[in-house]
């Protein structure tokens, strides 16, 4: 009798403790991030992920290959958000070349960008890109709403092309004069169920070499 009893207590013990942590659970605060900064790794709402190696975008063979890319599904939800995209002229061209590097936001996503005005109209041997450019985002800067200005289009983070006669020589690019690794960055936007997360990606533009992300993610305390 005293073990029956003793069996009931404890069921009602334990149906109590279940509906307590049930109730704890449903208390929670759920949090959405509304921004990152450049270049964080850690904190609450961030997730981060290092590319063990590295990711390269480049093209050792034009003569095989003339473009080459690079898909980053940065929120893991089986959906690619963005493509690097490098493109080189074939050798066999004789008098002329380009590289051209890109990043391409995918779905709805977008890219911390700066606008470029059209490029002059007339024929000229190296012709301006009409793409905007991909901004260098400084280290620890705030990347969130009011970053500025965000494209949700193909951008460009570098270009060089030449043409031997009549000759010129034209490099583009915010990106063009960075070679130090983990001093600027990509800033980003995911947009998913009509919520923004804030991003940034690392980029050695040296090789061409994609390092790391991350993303801002909701978070319950």
């Amino acid at each position: 009798m005293k073990t029956h009893k003793m069996r009931t207590i404890l069921k009602a013990l334990l149906v109590c403790a279940i509906t307590f942590c049930i109730s704890c659970n449903d208390d929670k605060t759920i949090y959405h991030p509304e921004y990152i900064l450049a270049g964080q790794k850690s904190g609450n709402g961030i997730h981060y992920h290092d590319f063990v190696p590295d990711l390269k975008c480049f093209i050792a063979n034009a003569y095989e290959n003339q473009d080459t890319s690079v898909y980053l599904d940065l929120n893991m939800d089986g959906t690619n958000d963005y493509i690097f995209y490098m493109e080189k002229g074939h050798p066999a061209e004789m008098g002329v070349g380009k590289t051209e590097f890109h990043l391409i936001p995918l779905q709805e996503n977008e890219i911390c960008a700066v606008p470029t005005e059209y490029p002059n109209p007339a024929i000229e041997p190296c012709m301006h890109s009409s793409l905007d450019w991909v901004d260098t985002i400084t280290a620890y800067d705030t990347i969130s709403s009011s970053m500025g200005y965000y494209s949700k289009t193909k951008s460009l983070i570098y270009r060089k092309t030449w043409v031997l006669s009549p000759y010129c020589n034209l490099t583009e690019g915010f990106w063009k004069d960075i070679y130090e690794n983990n001093s600027k960055y990509i800033g980003i936007k995911l947009i998913k169920e009509n919520k923004n997360y804030y991003g940034w990606i690392g980029l050695w533009r040296n090789e061409y070499v994609i390092t790391d992300y991350a993303i801002t993610q909701e978070y319950q305390e």
